[in-house]
């Protein structure tokens, strides 16, 4: 005879977490599409080192400074 379970686990109430290797993969179980996060690890660069760009990653945005939007609106 099998156990008896006195709750039913509900697909809502499950989180799942998948580490693919190039996306994170995080959402509920009952989710058609989970949040995709990228799968990377970052670290400080030593002082002195040449920076370093991964063609795979997007492209970093560069800073506006928000004072330039106000010249714009005037």
């Amino acid at each position: 005879m099998p156990p008896e379970c006195p709750e039913q686990v509900q697909a809502q109430q499950i989180i799942i977490i998948h580490p693919g290797s190039f996306n994170l993969r995080i959402g509920r179980a009952s989710d058609l599409n989970p949040h995709r996060i990228l799968h990377a690890v970052a670290r400080r660069r030593k002082p002195g080192a040449t920076a370093y760009s991964d063609p795979f990653l997007p492209p970093s945005v560069t800073k506006v400074n928000p004072k330039a939007f106000e010249r714009c609106d005037q």
